[in-house]
């Protein structure tokens, strides 16, 4: 679902409880190819009705920051929670990534003990 909640914003949000890689390939797609996104300044990923992400999950983490490399706008993850935030928090969460792409209540990712 597409929503504009304020001029210049792009809210992507899922409608269901998971998110698979043709959807985000599908979407990111298509708003790449009709330049919608050089008529934004930010384009959200709003994830707060997806519990989890299908498995593979790094072409559908990877497919977020491919769009976020080529867009003109500025994008963000927001309303991670679960599974979603694990993996995210692990694919991501590096310097170089989150230079890419603002991720929002993204948990700390905790080193386990050896």
């Amino acid at each position: 679902m597409l929503e504009m909640p304020a001029p210049g914003v792009l809210r992507v949000r899922g409608r269901g409880p998971s998110l698979a890689y043709a959807d985000i390939r599908a979407m990111t797609e298509r708003l790449l190819s009709e330049s919608v996104d050089r008529t934004l300044s930010e384009v959200v990923f709003d994830f707060t009705h997806i519990r989890r992400i299908d498995a593979p999950w790094t072409p559908v983490v990877a497919q977020l920051l491919a769009f976020s490399r080529c867009s003109a706008a500025d994008c963000r993850i927001t309303s991670l929670h679960g599974q979603p935030a694990a993996i995210i928090g692990l694919l991501l969460n590096d310097g170089a990534c989150r230079k890419l792409l603002t991720i929002e209540d993204l948990p700390s990712v905790r080193a386990h003990p050896v």
